[in-house]
Order: C-alpha cells, then structure tokens, then sequence
C-alpha cells in the first residue's frame, strides 16, 4: 500500500515537472519569436534610412525643397519686420517713461526742498491727519520721536510724499522691463539669423549635384526646429505703440504668420528720423 502510493506520487511529481519544462519552452519559443520581429523591424528601419541617404533626389523633389525654402524666407521676413516694429514700440516706451521719470524725480526734489528738516539732516512730511510723519526714505519715524518733535504740517503731506515714491518706483520698474523687452528681442533676431544660415546652406544644397532625398529630409527638419516659435513679450506701455495687435494676442507660430502678417499690415509706419532707438538711462 505504502509502495502504490510512492509510485502515484511520483508519477504526478513528474508530470508536474514535464509541464514546467513546457511552459518554460514555450515563454522562451515566444520571447525568441518576439526578438526576431524587433530585429526585423530595426532592419526595415535602417535599411529605409539608409535608402533615403543614397537614393538621389528627382528634380520635382528639389523644385519641391526651394518652394519650401522660399516660404520658410518669407516667414523670416514677416518674423523680423515685426521684431523691428516692437523694437520701436519699446524705443518710444523707453523715451516716454524715462521723461516721466526725470518729472517725477523734479517733483520729489521741490518737495523735499520745502519739507521740515530734522537736527540730523533728515527731511520728514507729517499725515494730513497729524498722527504720524516719514522721512525721504519713505520710513515712518517712531512714536517717540515724532512726538518729541514739533514737526509742522507743511505744504506736501506724508501721503502726497509716499505716493510720490510708489510712482517713481513703478516708473522704474517699468523702464527695467522695457531694458529686458530689448534683450529678448535682441535674442530673437539672433535666432532668426541662425535660422537665415540654415537657410543659405539649404540653397546651397540645392544648387549640388546627386543630392539625396535624406539630405534634404534631414534640413527640412532643421528648418521646422530652428523656425521662430513666438514674438518676445513687451510690456503694455510699448504695446500701446503697436496698434493691430493685442497685449494678450496669443505666440505667432509657424502656422499663424499669416494671421499675424495681416493684423501688421494696418500697422502705421514709425519714422526712424524722429524716433531715436534704444535709448540708455542716466548713471
């Protein structure tokens, strides 16, 4: 009985491992089958790479490629007509800021000549409600010391003073925006010009002879990565300078020049006799 029982068990101890060894063999059937397919794709793949790098490309190709190039120029051109237009726009906000400023600072200057002087020097400008007082940094003297003064309400309040410094602060503000404005643009008309080079070698191709279809595959993907994807930003006082084009109207992309090249067109043209460029501040 012992002896019948051993025998039954292994007799399913071996037919346990026979189906083990099976489904090892068929998960490693299905991996090797697997492998092969990869390996098969890969060489469809480099085999049509390769194809396309000695395949000489047909003249409609290249008359196909110069169409290309000359509405990739033609897009370089809106792109850096507008560039020139925001420039302009951010020239007249600069000369418009900086006078706002030189008023302002004038103004603070009167004030403080006619404010109440303290025994160290200090100029200060009491509330309108006589609780309180600040000096020419803005700072509001402490209650024992204003209270040990005898500061008189003069002609300019605290609150006309502090005021005063809010506008002359956001006016500077501003006009370092505008100076950042100028260096995106800057920035812009450096990749348009890289993109120009793309341009001039993808000409040259052209003109070769036994050019291949991958090498103009290969520039026509440069041309679509080094194609300019948006203006610069500017802020809203250079943007009142540009009419036809709202602060908030989307990045121009490659596929909306044209949307963009005709809100350009109403845009009126800026005198480059009357409006001086780039100008710097004052050290």
């Amino acid at each position: 009985m012992i002896q019948l029982a051993r025998h039954f068990r292994d007799k399913e101890r071996s037919r346990h491992s026979e189906l083990l060894n099976k489904r090892k063999w068929f998960i490693k059937a299905k991996q090797n089958q697997e492998r092969r397919e990869e390996i098969a794709e890969q060489s469809e793949d480099s085999f049509i790479a390769l194809a396309s790098n000695v395949i000489i490309a047909t003249e409609i190709q290249i008359r196909e490629f110069e169409a290309r190039m000359d509405a990739f120029e033609v897009k370089l051109d809106n792109y850096d007509a507008k560039l020139t237009v925001f420039d302009e726009a951010v020239a007249r906000a600069l000369l418009e800021q900086i006078s706002k400023l030189e008023l302002l600072e004038a103004e603070q200057q009167a004030m403080l000549d006619s404010a109440f002087t303290l025994e160290d020097g200090r100029k200060v400008f009491r509330s309108e409600d006589g609780t309180f007082a600040v000096d020419e940094t803005g700072s509001k003297l402490g209650q024992l010391e204003f209270e040990s003064q005898d500061i008189p309400i003069g002609r300019d309040s605290a609150e006309d003073y502090l005021k005063k410094l809010d506008d002359i602060g956001s006016t500077k503000s501003e006009i370092d925006q505008l100076h950042q404005a100028q260096q995106d643009i800057d920035a812009a008309r450096e990749s348009n010009a890289e993109a120009r080079d793309i341009l001039m070698r993808g000409r040259d191709l052209a003109g070769m002879e036994d050019v291949s279809v991958g090498e103009l595959d290969d520039l026509d993907q440069e041309f679509d990565d080094a194609m300019p994807k948006g203006l610069p930003r500017i802020p809203t006082s250079a943007m009142t300078f540009v009419s036809g084009i709202e602060p908030s109207a989307p990045p121009v992309t490659k596929n909306s020049f044209a949307g963009v090249a005709g809100k350009l067109a109403h845009v009126p043209a800026i005198s480059p006799t009357n409006i001086p460029t780039r100008p710097e501040l004052g050290s």
